[in-house]
């Protein structure tokens, strides 16, 4: 009873937006999660060193942003650090390195910090070039990612035309569908399923449903494992 009854408060509250009786064809209604960040951190420590080398950073498609913090503690000659882009242009440098000799134990730190919005997808490269240097450098990365997707057309219509014939959900980065359930306006479940492929062509108990609005929740996984919720309405035309 509590669901049925928080299924007609919900139409009831609809029912002053009530959608048109044509179904919008090729509109799509998704839902995207919040920013997820992958956060890296490297230590790197320097001794007496005079070898460049090269960090690769990843970045994958639609990656929404990226920053970047480098900071280095130089106790013995220099170092210097450049960021380059995929496409190899300069992002960032700086350079830091101690001007007394080491009887003076002299500590020289240095800190760059780039923040960079739908960036670049490919390797991104920071280049540690050191003077006889000695010290550390911790570099730590922060990638923002939309890591999953759920759509479902705003309305359909089975009737033969191959357009919205049947109700499927549209996913990306999904692994599993918990739970998919379909409720008519009066509270009535006519359709679940726990398989992310399973469709919907407007049949329950052998009937065709009538036209109007529905309400739907899915339940589901993302490939990182953690559980989303997302729950709306669509349209059933004849």
């Amino acid at each position: 009873m509590k669901t049925i009854t928080f299924i007609l408060c919900i139409f009831v509250c609809l029912s002053t937006t009530t959608l048109s009786g044509q179904v919008q064809k090729n509109k799509v209604s998704s839902y995207k999660n919040q920013e997820t960040k992958v956060d890296l951190q490297r230590n790197i420590r320097l001794e007496n060193d005079s070898k460049p080398e090269e960090i690769i950073i990843n970045i994958e498609k639609g990656a929404r942003g990226f920053e970047l913090m480098i900071s280095s503690q130089v106790k013995i000659g220099k170092l210097t650090i450049e960021v380059f882009d995929p496409n190899g242009i300069k992002e960032g440098t700086f350079s830091v390195g101690t001007q007394l000799n080491s009887e003076k134990q002299e500590i020289a730190n240095g800190n760059i910090r780039k923040s960079f919005t739908e960036p670049l997808s490919g390797n991104w490269k920071v280049k540690i070039i050191p003077t006889k240097a000695t010290g550390n450098i911790r570099i730590q990365t922060a990638v923002s990612e939309d890591d999953y997707y759920i759509y479902l057309p705003e309305g359909f219509s089975p009737n033969g035309d191959n357009i919205n014939d049947i109700l499927k959900l549209e996913t990306r980065n999904i692994s599993d569908t918990i739970d998919f359930k379909i409720f008519n306006r009066f509270g009535t479940m006519v359709f679940e399923s726990q398989n992310i492929d399973k469709t919907w062509g407007g049949v329950y108990n052998g009937e065709l449903q009538p036209e109007g609005t529905y309400y739907y929740v899915v339940r589901a996984k993302t490939m990182f494992g953690n559980e989303v919720v997302k729950n709306g309405v669509f349209y059933f035309k004849h």
